[in-house]
């Protein structure tokens, strides 16, 4: 699995040990095992354009390599349905068994229900809401938790994404996006790492994410924490002043990064 990161230079800790196998298919199984490593790298968060440039290089070792436009319409195949696989689908070629499965144990047999204060729900009974968060600061929030879904991911899974995919899912703008998740960073809710640009002819990486579980209270309701949160907002370049709300137009206070 190491091995296969490094070829595809992808990270390991987002891929399935499953789909890490399928390397060097011979003919018969090279279109179902293109079309099920696409969909896994679709899951983890890369671009089409990312994943065709994967999809390149991983060919090269197949027996013998797909065409170009075989590949190019997988690709595109894979990304117009979203479609993806569980352990008892075709990745079961490639099963290296459930006991040895680090995806398996932590996602499918864990148990969920045990991880408490990690849904949306718990996110409002909480108090989660203004004055403490903006609407389009919710809705950035919300949009975290349905991608953890959309990927296979257990709460407060570790997301690579482009704020342009959590912006598609909260319906709003990336630079609204940006400056949400700063906020959900300062106040503790997330775990934020922007991304950065790489070397020409490369993609932007993307940024880092995670929620942070369980959902903390508020700053009311936990003075301590709030002292602790308005210190990282001021470490952090914050301003709190009036701010046009990205949902209604209205003024209301909120805070503005600088």
């Amino acid at each position: 699995m190491q091995e296969a990161a490094r070829c595809w230079c992808v990270d390991v800790r987002q891929i399935r040990p499953c789909a890490a196998q399928i390397r060097e298919v011979e003919k018969g199984l090279r279109n179902q095992a293109a079309y099920i490593l696409a969909t896994e790298l679709r899951r983890i968060g890369l671009t089409e354009q990312r994943t065709l440039q994967v999809m390149t290089r991983w060919n090269e070792s197949n027996l013998p390599p797909l065409t170009v436009v075989e590949l190019e319409g997988i690709v595109t195949s894979a990304f117009r349905k979203e479609k993806t696989y569980g352990c008892n689908g075709a990745l079961a070629n490639w099963c290296v068994g459930r006991p040895n499965c680090e995806y398996y144990q932590l996602f499918v047999a864990g148990k969920p229900p045990a991880i408490g204060r990690a849904t949306m729900a718990d996110f409002n009974r909480l108090g989660w809401r203004s004055p403490h968060i903006t609407p389009a600061y919710r809705l950035i929030y919300h949009a975290l938790i349905q991608l953890e879904s959309a990927r296979g991911f257990g709460p407060g899974g570790r997301l690579i994404s482009s704020t342009r995919q959590v912006a598609r899912l909260a319906g709003l703008s990336s630079s609204c996006v940006l400056q949400g998740l700063r906020f959900l960073d300062a106040m503790g809710l997330i775990d934020y790492q922007p991304g950065r640009k790489r070397a020409t002819g490369l993609p932007p990486k993307g940024c880092t994410i995670h929620r942070v579980i369980p959902i903390p209270d508020p700053p009311v309701r936990n003075p301590k924490w709030g002292r602790e949160v308005r210190r990282r907002l001021r470490s952090s370049s914050l301003e709190h002043r009036p701010s046009e709300d990205h949902m209604t137009g209205s003024l209301k206070t909120s805070y503005t990064f600088t």
